[in-house]
C-alpha cells in the first residue's frame, strides 16, 4: 500500500500509538531485517494489522472498518452495483449504500483511479472506506468464489436434470461434461472447500433437498426437482457399480472423485424411503487427512500418555466415543506410528478408513460370511504383532480381542460408549469375566469433536450464571465466541478439535473392577490415579478461547 504520508513510524508515534524507545527499535528492525515499517510493528508486537490501519486512518480522516468483524454484514445487491472484475482488479468491494453515497472497502483511499472507475460504474458517490489489504482480498476472493459456484448450481437446477442419461456420464473426474456430471461435480467440489464429511439428498413429495454436514452439522445447500430424483441417485449408482433397476432395498457402494484440488473417497449409502430413493455420500479427502498428534488436538501431556499405552507389546487398548468423534483417525495415527519392518500389523475394517501401506488390511464382507469374528479367528493365524479392529460390536469378537491381548498381541479397537470407565462395564455386559478384563484391558481414551470458534469473527463473552451452573467455571470469566461471518458460513466456528480422557488400568483400578465398583468408585479411582476428564480437558478449551460455552455445553453437559 503507497500512501501519501510520512513514515509510518512518526506518524504512529505523533498519535501516541507507540512510545519513542518503540520507535527506536522498529528503525533498528527495519534496517537489520529490511522490512517494511508495518512488517517491524507487528513482528515486534507494538500493535496488530488492525491497529496500524486504524491509525493511518484516523490520520487520512477516513472511517476504517475490520473486515474480520463486517463478514457477515456483506449484502448481495450493494455488492453488484460493481463488477466483478472491477472488485478483483482495484481489490475494492462496495459495502454500504445511504441515498446517493457507496461506501466502498478500500486498502488505500487515496486510490483516485480505483475510486473513480467504481464511481462511473455505479453511479453514485464513493466514499472510501478503510480496510486491510490482506483481509479484503481474502473476503473478495471467498465471496465470488462462492457466488459463482452457487450461481452455477442453481442454473443446473433450473435447467433440469430429468431428461439426462446417467449410465453415459459415468466420468468420475472433473472434466466429465453434461449436466448432471457439472451437478455432482459441484456438489463435490463444495464439500471439500466446506470440509463437508457428508452429503444428503432426501427425497420430499415435490422436491429434492440437499444438504452437507460440516463441523458436525447439517446447512441446506439446495433443493432440486423431485423429477431430478432418478436421474441424480441413478448417476450416483452407476460411479457407485450398484444396481440401477432395484430401488426396493438398501444397496452400499464407494467410488473415487478426483477434482481440481481434491482427491476424494466418496461412501455411498441409498436407501428406499416414502418419495423415493435417499442417498448420503460419506466424504473423505485423501489429500487432508494428516495423522499428526499435534493436529488431531492432544496437548504434550496427552501425547506422552497415549504413547505409553500404544508403547505396550501386548494388551487391549480402547477408544470410545459416539459415531463422528473422530476414534479411527485417532487409531491410524496410533498404526501411522506403530508401523516397523519388524511388526506385522492386520486390521479388520468395515468398511477399510484408508489404505495404509505394508499393513494387511481387510475388509468385513457379510455376505460371503467374512464378519469381524470370523476375520479376527484366520488372522490369528497370520502371525500378527498388533491387530486393529475397526469396532467391537458383540460379545464374540470382544472375546476373541481379549483373548488375542492376553496371549501377546496388542490390539487397538473403539466402542460405543460416553467415557473411557463405561467401556469396562460394555466390557462386562458383552459377558466378558472381570478377571479377563482386568489382565487384558491396558488402557481406553474417550473423546469428542468440539467446533473451534471462527478466528475471523470471534470476541470475547463472559459466561452467564446459568452457563457457570452448568460448566463449573465462575461466572464473569472472559471465553470466546464467534459472530458469525462469511468465512465460517455465518456459523461462528471453523473446524473442529478433539478432546481426550485417558484412563491407565492401574493396579488399583484392576482390584476396584474385581472387586464390583461401582461406576461412580471407578471414576473417583481414576481420577486419584491421574485421570484428566472430559469436563476438565472441555474447561481447558474454554479458557484459551478455542471452543464457545454453547458448544461445550451442547456436546459435553448435555446428557447431565
Amino acid at each position: 500500500m503507497k500512501l501519501s504520508l510520512n513514515r509510518l513510524e512518526d506518524m504512529l508515534l505523533a498519535q501516541g500509538c507507540i512510545t519513542k524507545e518503540q520507535h527506536n527499535t522498529v528503525r533498528q528492525y527495519i534496517v537489520s531485517k529490511r522490512v517494511s515499517s508495518t512488517v517491524a510493528i507487528t513482528d515486534l508486537k507494538f500493535m496488530s494489522l488492525n491497529e496500524i490501519y486504524c491509525a493511518i486512518a484516523k490520520t487520512l480522516k477516513v472511517e476504517f472498518v475490520p473486515i474480520n468483524d463486517r463478514y457477515g454484514n456483506l449484502n448481495d445487491k450493494v455488492i453488484a452495483l460493481v463488477s466483478e472484475d472491477i472488485c478483483k482488479a482495484f481489490c475494492v468491494l462496495p459495502w454500504e449504500v445511504k441515498g446517493n453515497e457507496l461506501k466502498l472497502l478500500i486498502e488505500n483511499p487515496q486510490d483516485m483511479a480505483a475510486i473513480k472507475e467504481v464511481q462511473d460504474w455505479s453511479g453514485k458517490k464513493v466514499i472510501p472506506v478503510m480496510a486491510v489489504g490482506k483481509q479484503l482480498k481474502n473476503i473478495i476472493d471467498h465471496y465470488f468464489k462462492n457466488k459463482n459456484a452457487k450461481e452455477r448450481l442453481q442454473t443446473l437446477v433450473k435447467q433440469g436434470l430429468e431428461s439426462v442419461n446417467p449410465i453415459n456420464t459415468a466420468d468420475t473426474t472433473a472434466d466429465g461434461t453434461g449436466p448432471i456430471v457439472e451437478f455432482l461435480n459441484m456438489l463435490l467440489e463444495q464439500a471439500a472447500i466446506d470440509r463437508a464429511s457428508d452429503i444428503h439428498i432426501k427425497p420430499n413429495e415435490k422436491d429434492v433437498r440437499i444438504r452437507m454436514r460440516v463441523d458436525g452439522e447439517l446447512r441446506e445447500i439446495t433443493r432440486v426437482s423431485i423429477g431430478s430424483l432418478n436421474t441424480i441417485i441413478s448417476r450416483i449408482k452407476v460411479l457407485s457399480n450398484l444396481n440401477i433397476a432395484e430401488k426396493r432395498v438398501p444397496q452400499d457402494g464407494a467410488f473415487t472423485y478426483k477434482g481440481k484440488n481434491c482427491l476424494l473417497e466418496i461412501r455411498v449409502s441409498i436407501l428406499p424411503s416414502l418419495f423415493g430413493e435417499s442417498c448420503v455420500m460419506r466424504v473423505i479427502d485423501k489429500r487432508g487427512i494428516d495423522y499428526d498428534y499435534v493436529k488431531l488436538g492432544m496437548s504434550e501431556e496427552d501425547e506422552i500418555v497415549f504413547r505409553k499405552m500404544i508403547g505396550r507389546p501386548d494388551g487391549l487398548i480402547l477408544v470410545t466415543g459416539p459415531t463422528g468423534s473422530g476414534k479411527s483417525t485417532t487409531l491410524y495415527t496410533a498404526l501411522k506410528e506403530l508401523n516397523r519392518p519388524a511388526v506385522n500389523i492386520i486390521t479388520v475394517e468395515d468398511p477399510v478408513e484408508s489404505p495404509v501401506k505394508d499393513i494387511n488390511q481387510i475388509q468385513v464382507n457379510s455376505q460371503v460370511g467374512l464378519d469381524f469374528s470370523a476375520a479376527l479367528r484366520s488372522i490369528l493365524r497370520h502371525d500378527p504383532d498388533i491387530i486393529f479392529i475397526g469396532e467391537i460390536r458383540d460379545g464374540e469378537t470382544a472375546r476373541i480381542a481379549v483373548r488375542s491381548s492376553i496371549t501377546g498381541h496388542l490390539v487397538l479397537s473403539t466402542l460405543h460408549t460416553n467415557d473411557a470407565i463405561s467401556a469396562v462395564m460394555r466390557l462386562c455386559d458383552m459377558g466378558i469375566e472381570k478377571y479377563l478384563v482386568t489382565s487384558a484391558l491396558s488402557g481406553v481414551v474417550a473423546q469428542r469433536l468440539l467446533k473451534r470458534v471462527c478466528p475471523e469473527c470471534s470476541e470475547d463473552h463472559r459466561i452467564t450464571s446459568e452457563e457457570a451452573v452448568i460448566t463449573g467455571l465462575a461466572e464473569g470469566i472472559v471465553t470466546k465466541i464467534g459472530k458469525g461471518c462469511m468465512s465460517c458460513g455465518n456459523t461462528g466456528y471453523s473446524g473442529r478439535i478433539a478432546i481426550y480422557e485417558f484412563v491407565l488400568i492401574t493396579k488399583e483400578l484392576r482390584n476396584a473392577i474385581l472387586n464390583g465398583a461401582t461406576m461412580d468408585e471407578l471414576f473417583e479411582v481414576a481420577k486419584r490415579n491421574g485421570m484428566i476428564s472430559l469436563k476438565d480437558s472441555c474447561k481447558d478449551l474454554l479458557l484459551n478461547g478455542i471452543t464457545s460455552c454453547r458448544e461445550a455445553i451442547r456436546i459435553i453437559y448435555a446428557k447431565e
